[in-house]
């Protein structure tokens, strides 16, 4: 995992390092270029499927990819079966761009959600998790048990009309059977719709 799957180079350079270097070969717009064009290739059969194609934000990929790159990309492959899936936890704990933020830059083209919190960039956590560094942040808690402003994230999707599924990333809350801790999970974010219901007419 997060190697690019280069015979030559296996286990020695990370994607990110492995992006950066075809990068400085062919230029950044070269890559996207052609990651677009297969990307319109790939919509076209998923279309007769009525299959959507969604991007999710991996920020650990930053600098080398940004989310001016990824958001290009999808603009690049002009197609309705391409867009994105936001991820709030990568957002959240890289830093680079806020949950609230990618929202914004997603906009109509936001197909799909994976929600779950954690403590934010500033956390130094003592795991064996590699993909995100600090090593450890990227949490992966129910919603309400980290540092994502979950009610302003609701109020923007509201504002770019978002009605299609929020699918929680994580566990059930802790020291719960799974049932109840979903069922938990569902109340606290209905209780954050009404609050910010209320904030908005306030």
């Amino acid at each position: 995992p997060g190697h690019y799957c280069d015979k030559a180079n296996w286990g020695k350079l990370t994607l990110p390092e492995m992006f950066e270097r075809e990068c400085q070969r062919h230029g950044k717009g070269a890559i996207i270029e052609i990651m677009a064009k297969n990307l319109r290739i790939a919509a076209t059969e998923a279309g007769k499927c009525n299959v959507k194609i969604a991007l999710e934000n991996v920020d650990r990929f930053e600098p080398a990819a940004t989310s001016a790159d990824l958001t290009e990309l999808v603009n690049q492959a002009d197609s309705p079966a391409v867009g994105f899936c936001l991820d709030a936890g990568h957002g959240h704990c890289c830093g680079q761009t806020s949950v609230i933020e990618w929202i914004k830059l997603m906009n109509g083209k936001l197909f799909t959600t994976h929600f779950y919190d954690n403590r934010g960039a500033r956390l130094q956590a003592a795991t064996s998790e590699k993909w995100i560094r600090p090593t450890g942040i990227d949490e992966h808690m129910p919603p309400g048990f980290g540092t994502i402003p979950w009610i302003d994230v609701i109020q923007s999707l509201w504002q770019i009309h978002y009605s299609d599924t929020v699918n929680f990333e994580s566990g059930a809350w802790p020291g719960m059977d799974e049932k109840r801790g979903f069922e938990c999970a569902i109340n606290f974010w209905r209780t954050c719709e009404k609050l910010a219901e209320e904030k908005l007419v306030k």
